[in-house]
């Protein structure tokens, strides 16, 4: 049995992003094989952004990201997002994205726990709200409204995308609380690969 540990990879630790962003485009191509010819992607928001990852023997299996933003038209990939809300969304903004499971460990519920690593450091950031643009169908979206997120609209084309530049994305918005999460957020834990209940991701990669 092989476990998986959830850590916060430090931006300073640009190893594992570069290992992130290489994994970004291997669980992307197994269902968007139209995707460049790139083996790795990585942007300018990866440096300031937080990062978290399921680990195995230092290599990360599914990743996700999180931004934080003072308005809609400094979030990543803003330009998915024009004409979509009818209102601007509450600021400060918490940006989710890049999040992929590698095709291996999918049906553990680990976009799940990133999911819900995010929206709890979001509200203990004060965010009053978290957004998301996502590619990856139906099974996906239902799977974020289960932690929140409602349905906006179909978004915009990416140009810089690997893979929204092909599939328009679905617009996510969750409104959170006011106040800040007070309580102190354990940032690891670990996932047994081998046994127990499975469900969840099933053949999505997840990208939000």
């Amino acid at each position: 049995m092989v476990e998986l540990e959830l850590r916060e990879i430090a931006v300073s630790d640009w190893e594992i992003i570069e290992r992130i962003g290489r994994l970004r485009i291997r669980a992307w191509r197994i269902d968007h094989p139209q995707i460049s010819a790139a083996t790795s992607w990585l942007d300018d928001f990866d440096r300031t952004a937080r990062h978290w990852a399921f680990l195995r023997g230092g290599e990360p299996w599914a990743a996700a990201r999180m931004s934080v933003h003072p308005c809609i038209e400094k979030v990543p990939d803003c330009e998915g997002y024009v004409g979509v809300f009818g209102t601007p969304p509450p600021q400060p903004i918490a940006s989710f994205n890049r999040l992929v499971v590698d095709k291996s460990v999918r049906g553990l519920g680990l976009s799940q726990r990133l999911d819900a690593i995010r929206l709890t450091e979001a509200k203990r950031m004060g965010c009053k709200c978290a957004i998301g643009a996502t590619p990856s169908g139906e099974r996906r979206v239902n799977q974020m409204m289960r932690s929140g997120f409602v349905f906006v609209g179909i978004g915009n084309l990416l140009s810089r995308s690997p893979v929204c530049s092909t599939v328009p994305p679905s617009i996510m918005i969750c409104h959170l609380t006011c106040n800040p999460v007070p309580t102190t957020v354990t940032h690891t834990a670990s996932v047994s690969i081998g046994g127990g209940q499975r469900g969840g991701e099933k053949s999505q990669p997840a990208q939000t």
